[in-house]
């Protein structure tokens, strides 16, 4: 069975009661949310402990030939436990419920539900914002008017909220409808009476996330909450030693990771440390370089040497090094040649480097004067 959809008027207003509920209905279906994911995560008895799947449910439906009217015992999680069958002629599930009295079953205080074929239920999901949730109720009802041929007086709905396989800002809302008349048509085919009737559900939706309430039975108005509160005491313990062993763990990793890394790290320092003494090298032998350019040649020291001398002076010797000339030779006054050097502005600090020697029978006198040669030989003057 099928339902087609079609553009209906939009509510206007919600009254407070809705509201009052639909935050019920909100944070129950959100704990419920919860509650099956974090049965994902445990297993076994521990599961059923927490999450109420030990408690029984009574399904009442057809057997598959539809012969037969079938009452199967099973778990909150869908686990058949015991099942018994009586003919659909016969009108009455009494025989079925008798055998299952017989086998140790108190029936009586299970919830019943009943057993709808796939194409009575009607599915459908929507998206909405994470941050939408608490108005779930609001949002989902304003979807249904606009989308659906359905109204709220007239079905019987369950929304199970889950995370957005694609997208975390998302939230995904399935909703599995039934419409009441066909849920009331059904139980007279059972025989059974719908005021006693807690769910509906389908063959392939037996478990407590699936099936539709119809009713707030007693093992739903709470059935877990002291099971989930220890349950969340439990997490959070969990949750904190986890936490500690992850900030442990990126602790330890961090250390290892710069232990690891001080090897390469020295040998990228030591590179670094040769690489900038290469560079101070290169600097200082172009700084030499660029003062040898810059400093006077011998030869232009020599032609200064040679227009300070007179005429009656001559070298014998001549050098120059490290910025400094040495000059050896004859002269008829030795002793004048320090003052007529020392004018000149590109030789300073003129001295004797030796004592005069006369030579004799001669009025000449043997000389050796060393000067320093000037930083600005090249822009000087030659005279002061």
């Amino acid at each position: 069975m099928t339902f087609s959809t079609k553009n209906t008027a939009r509510p206007n207003n919600v009254s407070g009661q809705s509201l009052t509920d639909g935050t019920h209905r909100i944070v129950q279906r959100v704990g419920e949310w919860w509650l099956g994911e974090a049965r994902k995560l445990l297993a076994g008895r521990w599961a059923q402990w927490l999450l109420g799947g030990g408690e029984r449910w009574l399904l009442i439906g057809t057997s598959e030939t539809g012969d037969d009217i079938e009452l199967r015992i099973v778990t909150r999680l869908g686990q058949v436990v015991h099942s018994n069958r009586t003919p659909q002629t016969d009108h009455t599930i009494e025989p079925a419920k008798a055998a299952l009295a017989g086998a140790g079953f108190d029936i009586d205080k299970m919830p019943i539900g009943i057993v709808m074929p796939d194409g009575a239920v009607f599915e459908r999901s929507i998206e909405i914002p994470r941050e939408a949730i608490a108005n779930l109720r609001i949002i989902t009802a304003q979807e249904m008017a606009r989308r659906t041929p359905f109204r709220p007086e007239q079905i019987y709905m369950r929304m199970i909220l889950s995370a957005h396989p694609g997208d975390r800002t998302k939230r995904l809302v399935r909703q599995r409808i039934i419409r009441r008349d066909l849920a009331a048509e059904r139980c007279r085919q059972l025989g059974l009476d719908l005021d006693k009737v807690q769910f509906v559900t389908t063959p392939d939706a037996v478990s407590g996330d699936a099936v539709i309430h119809l009713a707030e039975a007693r093992s739903q108005q709470g059935y877990g909450w002291r099971r989930l509160m220890v349950l969340l005491v439990i997490l959070g313990f969990g949750f904190a030693a986890i936490d500690a062993g992850i900030v442990w763990w990126r602790q330890q990793a961090a250390l290892d990771e710069i232990e690891s890394e001080l090897p390469r790290a020295r040998a990228k320092a030591l590179a670094v440390r040769k690489m900038l003494d290469e560079i101070a090298s290169t600097q200082a032998a172009v700084q030499t370089m660029f003062d040898r350019r810059s400093a006077p040649s011998a030869l232009e020291v020599w032609e200064e040497a040679s227009r300070i001398l007179p005429d009656s002076s001559w070298l014998t010797e001549f050098s120059v090094r490290d910025g400094h000339v040495s000059m050896a030779g004859y002269s008829d006054n030795a002793a004048a040649l320090i003052p007529l050097i020392g004018r000149s502005t590109r030789l300073a600090d003129v001295t004797l480097s030796s004592p005069i020697v006369a030579q004799g029978g001669t009025q000449l006198e043997r000389f050796a004067i060393s000067a320093r040669i000037s930083g600005d030989f090249k822009k000087a003057g030659s005279v002061k």
